[in-house]
């Protein structure tokens, strides 16, 4: 299962703190630290000052994550955030972060930024390099499992039976929960939608109270990209197993993928014109499809 850098940050970082928001306002500890002298934004763009350029180090570095579109968002819509100095640096090479495409040469990961920018601000450089090391083994771990295998070790042989990745959905549909979030927090507020795959049986945001009736020890959570499980994790809710739903497809699929409305459409979803049940309709279309075989390598469909 797919899991967030950010997240992994944090975790290797004993100093850091997580918020799941869409901006510091309306959260006093957020809009405390943003206020507060000593705090830098980690964004790149031409008013960043380059990290080795930095005569001070900031007290306390924010550091957006999410797709490129939406951090962008996030840091135009937020006048506390946009307020911040910058501190931005050029990669060495390029992202390790094979699972997904980056939509620049000079984009890397959240926790790859963080490492670069620590080590250049740090008296000791290095001290903060081996936090990679949980990265790249995430990312192994995530080509093995798009490839139907596992990697090589002591204990494993290494020849073993392939399982399709399609067969692995089969595994897990009797626990599948596909979720689609839509909205903005500040403004209309954040609506979300959840169905389980193999009842229909639906829930969404309404239902106050509801979720720990519907929720299961064994779930397996799935939305396409990572935002609608922030979300649900920012409502304070407790989800057993993510599935980034774009991202398993993209990898059995070995291609570049539409939005999930387009590739939903594209199987014969019949789409509703309200959002996020527009999003949850065609994420279940795709579903349906990878299972039956109807999406499939281009080179296995002749």
């Amino acid at each position: 299962m797919p899991v967030s850098t950010c997240r992994l940050a944090h975790l290797s970082l004993p100093n850091s703190e997580l918020h799941v928001a869409m901006g510091p306002e309306g959260n006093a500890r957020l809009e405390a630290m943003a206020r507060e002298p000593g705090t830098a934004l980690l964004f790149p763009g031409a008013e960043a000052t380059d990290v080795r350029d930095v005569a001070t180090p900031p007290r306390t570095l924010v550091v957006v994550d999410g797709t490129w579109n939406n951090a962008r968002k996030l840091v135009a819509r937020s006048s506390l955030i946009a307020a911040l100095p910058r501190i931005g640096f050029t990669p060495a090479r390029p992202s390790n972060y094979r699972i997904r495409r980056e939509p620049a040469p000079h984009c890397v990961s959240t926790i790859e930024a963080v490492a670069h920018v620590l080590d250049a601000l740090d008296a000791s450089p290095g001290r903060f390099t081996p936090i990679l090391g949980v990265f790249d083994r995430m990312v192994e771990l995530q080509l093995a499992f798009i490839r139907g295998d596992s990697p090589a070790s002591p204990s494993r042989p290494r020849h073993v039976a392939r399982v399709a990745p399609p067969d692995r959905l089969r595994e897990i549909r009797a626990r599948l929960v596909l979720v689609s979030a839509a909205g903005y927090r500040q403004q209309t507020g954040i609506r979300w939608v959840a169905r389980r795959i193999d009842s229909g049986e639906t829930l969404d945001s309404s239902q106050d109270g509801a979720f720990g009736s519907f929720a299961r020890a064994d779930d397996v959570w799935a939305g396409w990209g990572d935002y609608p499980g922030d979300v649900l994790r920012g409502e304070g809710h407790e989800l057993a197993a993510w599935l980034d739903l774009k991202r398993y497809t993209t990898g059995v699929l070995r291609r570049r993928v539409h939005g999930v409305e387009q590739l939903g459409a594209s199987v014969g979803a019949v789409l509703p014109a309200e959002r996020p049940l527009r999003e949850l309709v065609a994420a279940e279309a795709v579903v349906g499809a990878l299972l039956a075989g109807v999406l499939r390598r281009e080179r296995e469909s002749g």
